[in-house]
């Protein structure tokens, strides 16, 4: 789903949904790796509606949980409206991106048995433009900004990027 989202406070982004249009939304609470909370605003329903997402960690998982609220605000003629919203968050929200050729993942996914779409950024921009990954010229600089954080360059995290170690 296109949009030009950014993780700030008060901060104005569209969604360029395929079903309902273009959606605009407003950044409401951040808590980074813990919360995200925006207001959701479609010409229908005509109410502004809020989607919570929160990740609480579970041994060695992370549990999403995506809360799509405030449909009883709605005037009673558009109460209805949730309904079309129901199949609709989980083909946006469970999808995984791993750097490793698509055939590897695939057959891994096969042997796992797991059905969530899967896809592979290796050979593009994807891990780059989401901040998670950095260049060398980032690395010598010694502060990067790593999945929306600034942090500082471990000798450990430049053997991992550059393949010797880690996970």
């Amino acid at each position: 789903m296109p949009n030009d989202f950014e993780a700030t406070v008060g901060k104005k982004f569209f969604l360029d949904c395929p079903h309902e249009g273009i959606i605009s939304c407003v950044v409401k609470e951040v808590v980074p790796n813990e919360k995200l909370v925006y207001g959701f605003q479609s010409k229908t329903p005509t109410a502004d509606t809020l989607v919570t997402i929160t990740l609480a960690q579970e041994g060695k998982a992370t549990r999403v949980t995506l809360v799509h609220s405030g449909w009883d605000a709605l005037p009673a003629a558009e109460q209805d409206q949730a309904d079309n919203y129901g199949g609709g968050w989980g083909s946006v929200m469970l999808w995984a991106v791993s750097r490793a050729p698509l055939a590897r993942l695939q057959a891994y996914k096969r042997r796992m048995g797991w059905g969530f779409p899967w896809a592979s950024s290796l050979g593009s921009d994807f891990n780059y433009d989401f901040n998670v990954s950095y260049t060398e010229e980032q690395q010598r600089s010694g502060t990067v900004e790593y999945n929306y954080r600034k942090s500082g360059v471990s000798s450990r995290s430049n053997e991992i990027a550059r393949g010797r170690g880690g996970a």
